[in-house]
């Protein structure tokens, strides 16, 4: 699936008791980060799923975009927990 794909990286998200998101980006082209999006309810199921979507790897933004949107995840963090990370 990420055969043209360079560098990727992935996070685990657990939401819950046992529900999880696995968040796997990859880097293409000169400048765009894409994203794919899998699921999985820990007991209940025997793999990942992915998340349905149209695509199977999308374009999330461009490395243009970074720069806002870390100046605006700071903003938020100020704001809504009085401190950044």
């Amino acid at each position: 699936m990420f055969s043209t794909a360079r560098r990727p990286a992935g996070a685990l998200h657990r939401c819950g008791k046992d529900f999880y998101f696995l968040i796997v980006c990859t880097w293409r082209n000169s400048n765009e980060l894409w994203q794919t999006v899998f699921y999985k309810e820990w007991d209940a199921m025997d793999g990942f799923a992915r998340q349905p979507r149209e695509g199977a790897h999308n374009a999330m933004l461009c490395v243009w975009e970074l720069a806002p949107l870390w100046h605006e995840q700071q903003a938020w963090m100020s704001d809504s927990i009085g401190g950044p990370a």
